[in-house]
This record gives C-alpha cells, sequence and structure tokens, in this order.
C-alpha cells in the first residue's frame, strides 16, 4: 500500500501531492481517523480544514493553503 495527501484547488483540480510514510500513517490516524472496516485507507478521507496544521506538522509540508480541499487516499503500489 501508498498513501498520499492529495490536495484540490477550487476548481476541483490536483494541486498538491504529498506521500504518507508508514510511519507518518500511525500519527495521521490520530487526525483522520478511517472508517472501522478500512484501517489500510483504501477509500479517500478528506482532511477537516481544523486538521490542517497538525497534518502539516506529521508531513512536515508546512504550511497547508486552507483554500484547498486535501485528502488522505491510499492505494495499492504496483
Amino acid at each position: 500500500m501508498m498513501w498520499v495527501l492529495s490536495g484540490f484547488g477550487a476548481d476541483e483540480s490536483l494541486c498538491s501531492e504529498h506521500p504518507i510514510s508508514k510511519e507518518q500513517l500511525v500519527k495521521v490516524r490520530e487526525v483522520v481517523p478511517p472508517a472501522p472496516d478500512d484501517s489500510w485507507y483504501v477509500h479517500s478521507y478528506r482532511v477537516p480544514h481544523g486538521a490542517l496544521h497538525a497534518m502539516g506538522q506529521i508531513l512536515q509540508c508546512q504550511p497547508l493553503d486552507r483554500d484547498v480541499e486535501y485528502f488522505v487516499d491510499g492505494y495499492a503500489a504496483g
């Protein structure tokens, strides 16, 4: 599995991507918890605006833009 923080602009186009390591994913779970049946983040999860600062610190990609919608996405590598 691979994970990424995807950012989408007002026109819904992808405007940023930040990779998420397994170590960072453990911390991301505290900020953007997955559904109980989706512990590997197979589905996309919106990052609430109130969690942007914490996500930026976890991923070391400060500052995150409040005008961008961010999602934690997981997908199969390969």
